[in-house]
């Protein structure tokens, strides 16, 4: 499609489209070409647009403000959101193609593909405001509203390009949308898993972990230490892949331990533990908040990835260093596990 026609399809589909769906529907356009024509561009100007702000400006964090990210970080990221947004269309499709006659309509892959991809046009033309850090709670709001938008213009949309009845597709638009969002969490999680076992493998980093001992920061010349995992008596835990079978996460009753009553003068004020499972991903954690009769305190978690301890390895193999004048941002390896670190020194907090 002829770069003006991409612009007028565009303005079309946003401000008029009653008027530009039944043209939509009528254009013998195969699936393939509106995939390459219209969503690997489309889908492209998320991705790229927070590649580019994180790079030239940083990736904006609260009280800290503009920290800069480094490139490889920014890369995987912005990759790794351009394959899952170009999954999610093909998910939205096959569930709307596949829900057409349930709904009094007629099955048509290569329609359903035009469907969803002009419906999800606003929700990217917003993401362009990723190009500035500055802009992320706009670009949050915005991302909300634009998403309110695209399910309109799927709703509207789906009489024209699925023949459904008009007053059936409200509810055909409500149960595409729920299936797919449920569809591709469990897809993500499955991916998620199998990727991350054969990044795991191939990064040497599959195995259980025997030690752990972490500095903790509470502010300049302050250091408290987390008893090493199973060391001093403070506790142990299993679990892991054992001749490459299932990794699961440890069970938080085997993580308490490892933030006892008091740490290095440090007393505990309270403790929360949450462990999370879908399917084969899993995830559990437990965090404290430590005071000292001064009345600092520092915020204590550890956690454990399970099925999705490549996050781990990513982490270890992207490392950064940002300051500003109000305080710092790192990453960095402690006894070979990877770890970050946040300082803000105007309100003397900070986060490991």
């Amino acid at each position: 499609m002829p770069f003006q026609s991409i612009i007028e399809r565009a303005r079309g589909i946003l401000l008029a489209p009653r008027e530009t769906w039944p043209a939509i529907a009528a254009e013998p356009v195969s699936a393939p070409a509106v995939f390459s024509g219209w969503v690997l561009w489309f889908a492209a100007i998320g991705p790229l647009a927070r590649l580019i702000g994180w790079t030239a400006f940083g990736s904006w964090t609260p009280f800290l403000g503009n920290m800069h990210v480094a490139f490889a970080y920014s890369l995987v990221q912005a990759v790794l959101t351009y394959v899952l947004a170009l999954a999610m269309v093909l998910i939205m499709a096959f569930i709307v193609d596949l829900l057409a006659a349930s709904f009094g309509g007629t099955r048509n892959f290569s329609q359903a593909l035009k469907t969803v991809a002009y419906a999800y046009t606003p929700a990217w033309i917003v993401a362009i405001l990723g190009l500035m850090p500055t802009l992320a709670v706009l670009l949050a709001v915005m991302g909300l509203l634009a998403a309110g938008y695209s399910i309109y213009l799927l709703y509207v949309g789906l009489p024209f390009t699925m023949k459904c009845p008009q007053d059936r597709s409200a509810a055909y638009a409500a149960v595409s949308v729920v299936t797919a969002v449920i569809l591709s969490v469990i897809l993500s999680a499955a991916i998620t898993a199998s990727i991350g076992m054969l990044w795991l493998r191939s990064s040497g980093m599959a195995g259980d972990v025997s030690s752990l001992s972490a500095p903790l920061h509470a502010g300049p010349g302050a250091t408290i230490t987390v008893p090493a995992w199973g060391g001093g008596g403070q506790g142990s835990a299993t679990g892991g892949n054992a001749g490459n079978g299932p990794v699961t996460a440890v069970p938080v009753d085997q993580l308490k331990p490892f933030l006892p009553p008091t740490l290095n003068g440090y007393a505990r004020s309270h403790l929360t533990a949450n462990r999370v499972a879908i399917g084969s991903t899993q995830y559990s954690e437990v965090e404290a908040i430590y005071k000292d009769p001064a009345g600092h305190a520092v915020d204590v978690k550890v956690e454990d990835l399970g099925s999705m301890r490549f996050m781990a390895a990513i982490a270890a193999n992207t490392q950064f260093e940002t300051q500003s004048s109000h305080g710092y941002n790192r990453s960095m390896i402690v006894d070979g596990m990877p770890a970050s670190e946040r300082w803000y020194g105007p309100t003397q907090s900070g986060h490991y």
